[in-house]
């Protein structure tokens, strides 16, 4: 159903935020895209392979407003 059930600690602290800030969340909406493009590519990548997204740069948007880059 693409919603996260669970964080580690180095997750959590990427995102600044606690467990239960992330549980529940669809996974996707947890980055930030250069466009609708990338997010539809992503999320047909997982819908059809159902594991780890392709390696690649990706921007995260934490909940205090601060981006981050991360190699997904």
């Amino acid at each position: 159903d693409g919603v996260c059930t669970q964080a580690n600690r180095a997750c959590l602290d990427l995102f600044r935020v606690t467990e239960a800030a992330l549980v529940g969340r669809p996974f996707l909406d947890l980055f930030e895209y250069d466009g609708a493009a990338t997010r539809t590519r992503l999320a047909r990548h997982l819908a059809a392979r159902g594991d780890a997204l392709p390696a690649e740069q990706l921007r995260i948007q934490r909940d205090d407003g601060s981006d981050a880059w991360v190699l997904a």
